[in-house]
Parts: C-alpha cells; sequence; structure tokens
C-alpha cells in the first residue's frame, strides 16, 4: 500500500469518524443562530427563535421549534409581526442531498398575526424577493401534510380605515407525496360570523409540471357569503392564463368589499357567476349573470390597482328586467320586504327601524371607506323596469367616482312617458359631505299615473319640473334635512276629474251630482306649484290649480328634516252652490301617515283675483327655471279669463248658499 493510498484511507475514516462523532454528539440548539439569521435574511425582517429547538436523528427528522417571533422594527405602530407558540417541520434529507426540498409534515400551532398596512401600501408581512414565492413550478417544493391550528389574525389597512379581528380553529392541507389530491379545508370566524375555506387542486407533481393547467377548486363562506372558483390556471404562481368559473352568492354584495376587498353597493340577496381572469395586475370578473333580488344583472368588471394610489373599478352592467323594490338600498331605504322576496338582514333590520320610527326619508350612511378608498367609473342600463304603482320605464346611469367625488350624470329614468334627467354630485372629499341635485321633469303624463293608481279618469296632461338642491350630511335624510334651494312643476293643457275639481273646490252639492251622474273629465288649465327650499323647509310661492270648477290655492309647509306635513289647500268654487263645506282643506302628519281634514274657518275663499296675482308675479321666474324641452309653454294666461269670469258669475265676499247681499271679509289666501 503506497504512501498516497494510506493517506485517503486516513483521510475517510478521519471524516467518517467525525461524522459519526458529530452526529452522536449534534445539539438541535446549534441551529438556532444559523436558522435566525438565514430566515432573517429570507424574510427582511429580525426573527428570533427564543424556545428550545428539539428533532430526531433519521433521515427524516421531526424538528419542533419554539416561540418563534417576527418582528418589523421600522412599524412602530405593529412591530410585532407574528408570534408563533410552535412549528413542528419534517424534512427529507435524502431529497435534499438531490437538490429538492421535501416537507412531509409542517404543523404551525397558536399563531399570532398583528397585520398592518399605512398609507402609501407599505405593509409590515411585505417580506424580501427571495422569499416571494418560485418564480417556476419547478422550484416548488413538496409538502405532504401542512396544518394550522388555533390562530388568531389582526389586520388594519390606515388609508382603507379597515380593521378585521379573526381567529383560525383548524386549516389543514394533504398533498400526500406529490402524486395525490391537494386538498386544504380551514374554518374559523370573522367578524363574529363563522367562515370555512375548501380548496381541492390537482397533485403537487401537476403544480410543478411547466405546461399542464393546474386544476383548481375553491369554496370559501363567510357568514351568508359564499365565492366559489372552479377551473384551471396554467401558471398559478404568476397567476396567468387563466380559465376559471367564478360564482358569488350572498345576503348583501356590500359585504364582500370588508371581506374581500371588492367593493359593492348594498343590494338584497344575490347570486352571480361569470368567469375570473387577469391583463397584467388587472383582475376581470367577465360575461357574468345572475340575479339581484328578483332582478336580473349581467356585464363585466374590471379591477386595476396598477400606478394608482387607489383600487379602480370599470365596467359595463345591464338589466332586462329591473324590480324597482331591489334599488331602495342603494340609497339607504328597506325597499320591499313582503313575503315571496328575497329579503337580506340588513333590509329586515331598515324595515324595522322604519316601522318603529315612523320615517321614510333614507338614512343608511354612505359608506366613507369605500368612497375614499375605490375610484370607479361604471355604466348601468336597465330595459325595463317592474314598479308596481309607479308607471317607470326604463334606467341609464353613468356613475363616476374619482378622489371621493361621485358623479351620477347622467341618470335618466323613463317615467310615465317622459324621463327623469338627474346630475347628482356627492363630494366626499371633507369631513362633511355635501350634495347637489338637479332633477328635471320631462313631459310625465298624468293619466299614466293615475291609472296606475287604478282611477283612469283622474286626469290627463303633460308635467315639467325641475328640483335644484343642495344639502351637507352622508345620508339622503341627513342632506335633504339641511337642504337649500327651489322645486316647481308645472302642468298645462291637461284635463282633471269633475269629480277632483268639485272636491278640491268643496262644492258638495255638485260633487254628489258627479257621483250620481258619473264622472268625466274638464279642462286643467293650469297647475303650478313653487317651492323655495331652506334648511330642509319647503315653503310655496306658488300652488295653485285652475278648473272651470274651481280656483285651488295653497299655503304652509313641508318639512323635509322632520317629515312632516303642514298645508292648507284653499278652494274657491267658480260658480254659485248651495252647499258649500267651510274650508281650507288640511294636509298634515307625517310622510308616513298623511292626513287630511278641514280647516275651522267657516266660508270658502272666493279671491281668485287675489291668487292670479300671486301666480303671476313669479310665473316668468318658474317658467324659465324649468326646461320642458320642446313642448309649449304653459298656458297659464288662461288664469286671469278664469279671475274675471268668476268676479262675474259669484261677487267677492259672497258666501255660498247664503242669499245674495250677505258679505264676509275674505283674508287673503297667501
Amino acid at each position: 500500500m503506497n504512501k498516497t493510498l494510506r493517506w485517503m484511507l486516513g483521510g475517510v475514516g478521519v471524516l467518517t469518524l467525525s461524522a459519526i462523532v458529530g452526529i452522536f454528539f449534534f445539539q438541535w440548539s446549534w441551529l438556532r443562530v444559523p436558522l435566525e439569521s438565514r430566515l432573517s435574511a429570507l424574510t427582511g425582517k429580525q426573527v428570533h427563535i427564543d424556545g428550545p429547538i428539539t428533532g430526531s436523528k433519521s433521515w427524516v427528522p421531526h424538528i419542533t421549534l419554539r416561540q418563534i417571533r417576527i418582528e418589523e422594527s421600522s412599524f412602530a405602530a405593529a412591530p410585532h409581526v407574528a408570534a408563533i407558540d410552535t412549528i413542528e417541520i419534517e424534512i427529507d434529507l435524502r431529497s435534499l442531498l438531490q437538490g429538492k426540498l421535501n416537507f412531509p409534515v409542517i404543523a404551525i400551532i397558536h399563531p399570532v398575526l398583528d397585520l398592518l398596512r399605512v398609507s402609501g401600501g407599505r405593509a409590515n408581512w411585505d417580506i424580501a424577493v427571495e422569499a416571494s414565492g418560485p418564480q417556476d413550478r419547478n422550484a416548488m417544493p413538496i409538502i405532504g401534510k401542512l396544518s394550522i391550528e388555533d390562530g388568531k389574525l389582526t389586520y388594519r389597512d390606515v388609508a382603507g380605515h379597515t380593521e378585521i379581528d379573526g381567529t383560525i380553529k383548524t386549516i389543514a392541507a394533504t398533498g400526500g407525496t406529490g402524486e395525490g389530491t391537494f386538498t386544504l379545508e380551514g374554518n374559523g370566524t370573522y367578524r363574529q360570523a363563522p367562515f370555512t375555506i375548501h380548496l381541492k387542486g390537482g397533485s403537487l407533481n401537476d403544480l410543478r409540471e411547466t405546461e399542464k393547467p393546474y386544476d383548481v377548486d375553491a369554496v370559501a363562506t363567510v357568514g351568508k357569503t359564499k365565492v366559489a372558483i372552479v377551473g384551471t390556471v396554467t401558471n398559478p404562481f404568476k397567476m396567468t392564463d387563466m380559465n376559471l368559473k367564478l360564482t358569488a352568492d350572498g345576503d348583501n354584495a356590500a359585504d364582500l368589499y370588508p371581506i374581500f376587498g371588492i367593493p359593492a353597493p348594498p343590494t338584497p340577496p344575490y347570486h352571480l357567476a361569470g368567469t375570473m381572469d387577469r391583463d397584467g395586475k388587472i383582475w376581470l370578473f367577465k360575461n357574468f349573470a345572475g340575479t339581484v333580488g328578483k332582478s336580473d344583472l349581467e356585464g363585466s368588471l374590471r379591477f386595476d390597482v396598477e400606478g394608482r394610489e387607489r383600487l379602480f373599478v370599470g365596467g359595463n352592467l345591464q338589466s332586462k328586467n329591473l324590480n324597482f323594490a331591489d334599488v331602495g338600498l342603494l340609497v339607504g331605504a328597506p325597499g320591499s320586504t313582503e313575503a315571496g322576496r328575497p329579503v337580506s338582514d340588513t333590509q329586515r333590520a331598515m324595515a324595522r327601524k322604519v316601522e318603529e320610527t315612523g320615517r321614510v326619508l333614507p338614512d343608511a350612511p354612505l359608506n366613507l371607506n369605500e368612497v375614499r378608498n375605490v375610484d370607479a367609473d361604471i355604466t348601468f342600463k336597465a330595459a325595463h323596469v317592474d314598479a308596481q304603482n309607479l308607471p317607470l320605464d326604463n334606467v341609464d346611469m353613468h356613475m363616476k367616482l374619482d378622489d371621493a367625488l361621485m358623479s351620477l350624470t347622467p341618470l335618466r329614468v323613463g317615467v310615465a312617458g317622459g324621463f327623469i334627467d338627474s346630475n347628482i354630485v356627492i363630494d366626499a372629499r371633507k369631513d362633511v359631505v355635501a350634495t347637489d341635485y338637479d332633477v328635471k321633469f320631462h313631459k310625465f303624463q298624468i293619466d299614466q299615473f293615475f291609472q296606475k293608481a287604478g282611477f283612469p279618469q283622474g286626469g290627463s296632461g303633460e308635467i315639467n319640473g325641475r328640483i335644484r338642491l343642495h344639502g351637507t350630511g352622508n345620508s339622503v335624510r341627513a342632506s335633504l334635512g339641511t337642504a337649500d334651494g327651489q322645486a316647481s312643476a308645472i302642468v298645462d293643457n291637461g284635463k282633471i276629474s269633475n269629480l277632483i275639481a268639485n272636491v278640491l273646490g268643496l262644492d258638495v252639492a255638485r260633487a254628489l251630482g258627479v257621483l250620481i251622474a258619473g264622472d268625466s273629465q274638464v279642462p286643467l288649465r293650469c297647475l303650478v306649484a313653487d317651492f323655495q327650499v331652506s334648511d330642509g323647509i319647503m315653503k310655496p310661492r306658488t300652488l295653485v290649480l285652475d278648473t272651470e270648477a274651481a280656483m285651488v290655492t295653497g299655503k304652509g309647509s313641508i318639512s323635509l328634516r322632520d317629515e312632516r306635513l303642514d298645508l292648507d289647500i284653499i278652494g274657491d268654487p267658480k260658480r254659485a252652490t248651495p252647499i258649500a263645506l267651510g274650508g281650507p282643506i288640511k294636509v298634515g302628519g307625517s310622510f308616513s301617515k298623511p292626513s287630511l281634514g278641514l280647516g275651522t274657518e267657516a266660508y270658502v275663499r272666493a279671491g281668485a283675483a287675489a291668487a292670479l296675482g300671486a301666480l303671476l308675479t313669479p310665473l316668468a321666474a318658474v317658467l324659465g327655471f324649468i326646461d320642458s324641452g320642446d313642448g309649449p309653454d304653459a298656458d297659464c294666461t288662461n288664469l286671469e279669463q278664469t279671475a274675471k269670469a268668476k268676479s262675474a258669475s259669484v261677487p267677492a265676499g259672497t258666501r255660498h248658499g247664503e242669499g245674495a247681499g250677505t258679505k264676509k271679509p275674505l283674508p287673503t289666501a297667501h
């Protein structure tokens, strides 16, 4: 045996002896410093292993680490990112010698996470690029069984004004040796609501393939919200080339925002199904269709965060048949909760509040977190509107949201053969939300309203009007309760029920005659309603209805702030009558329970000339305020002729039915 061979054999012997001695005397605590150093470098954070490190000595050692801390000192508000009571790992050393990572077991027991995202998008859980995940499918390690037990999660988003507290009872994932189906199941609580997650995917060998699409079948539920995804992803780590069907079901679409970060308005129960895809950093929910309440809904949405301060949502939505009762939640009202309809818990709670308070103007607050942290550009069209008691036709809306400034321009609704054309701007950029309303009514056909009400002989004609208000507050009720502005409407050259005309004139004799002989329609020479609105109180500057039977005027107030009515409707018959009730007609009560009654005054107003004077003075301003489109000017000049005819038929100041020559001074109509 030569000298060189002896040296080689001696070296092998020394190495073998050293390995035997090393294995025999090896202490798992020796791994503490290198593990802390390596994990800190991988994550870009300070990783500490404060408890003991133990393990078994085999080709597949079972290693236990206790009291692990992950810290990020640059986040003073949440420096303790995670604290984990125990981590148990099994690693296959033979696979490691072949350059492959194989973990038969990974168990995480009692993790406590405190996650914080600050303004600008930085998060205390952001990790170094090196540890952000495999860049290709071949680098994916084999994980036999992964489990998480007794976990707690706190999440805060400063810019998004979002706070989440959740608990994890158990999460268990199994992948076998790489040949079998990968499954993950978990459950816990989120905002006191139970959540479950179930994920089934292809084998881990499939996951490491470079070309074969990876199968995905996932279902997550939180309370009554359920999201399911089924299909394939060609590159699951880069999330590209997806062929996934997404189905969403829930009690209220607004619940999607705090759970999944998907902004949506409040809705009745919904079911939507479509295709999920990705274009760069833009997520797409394409060609979806389904129902919201009793309405159908279809369209496509895109969600974009690339190069933006806020999430951007864009899309186009359509409905063939929009059920009007499903719209209430959009403005903070419960909508219909009648039996046989899909109704959410939110709707039931709102309906109970309306019943308890007797208030009808919506008071649900605007979601300021969502408005201030989402930009949007969405169009919506409804071909038909199903409204049982209202003659609605269609809806065309364009909603834009840019840096907490929301505009509904236009918001057009087909009504009674005409349409409402609205421009509504909500400014939520400051602490006090401000809303501007500019609502124009074009060519409403009165007969369609009466037909819907079951009174086909009620009247006919065309309504044109406009409401222009400015109010503050983060709900419809609050903004209207502080509103300033004007509300006006004109009807001319129409017809009205003879019975209604005589009832408004308090002409009992002729009203009884109409009831006996049958109702018919008489010319409606003019109706002008012009309200000044100040601090939520509407007061009529002009309120006049003129027919051949009577001149009707009104005075008083309507409180949007308190939802109260206080109006006097003063009827003045134009012809002598043997029976005329004392007036006026008192309109009072609340919006939810209005009341009608007769005033205590023992005479009717015969001051048609005074009413005419009150009308003609502001009439030019009203006509200028209301854009009636290409329709004719209001035929209010007939009021002058009416006043002359009335003065000739009944002397001013005469109390009808008490004989000629009996005089009584008349108070003014306004």
